[in-house]
């Protein structure tokens, strides 16, 4: 599926990753800079991976890279907002 997006699978891991940090966001009616928001991401990303490994075969050292993907852009919103370099 992510072969369809632009960018290929590297690009899909980093939209997979804004769409579910915004769906936490509002499901713990949290801001971006909130610890337990990017906590509960980050914990779906190891989830996701893990899964990734047991039930899709994939090698434990693909998963690095793509919990590095799947975390960029969100950790890098919340750094911003917890230095106060973006205003809600």
């Amino acid at each position: 599926m992510f072969d369809l997006l632009p960018g290929g699978t590297e690009a899909g891991q980093i939209y997979l990753g804004l769409l579910l940090f915004a769906l936490v966001l509002v499901a713990l009616r949290r801001g971006l800079s909130d610890l337990a928001a990017i906590a509960v991401l980050l914990l779906l990303g190891l989830g996701l991976e893990v899964a990734d490994v047991m039930f899709l075969g994939q090698s434990a050292r693909g998963a690095l890279p793509d919990l590095f993907h799947f975390m960029l852009a969100p950790a890098f919103l919340f750094g911003l907002a917890r230095a106060r370099l973006l205003r809600p």
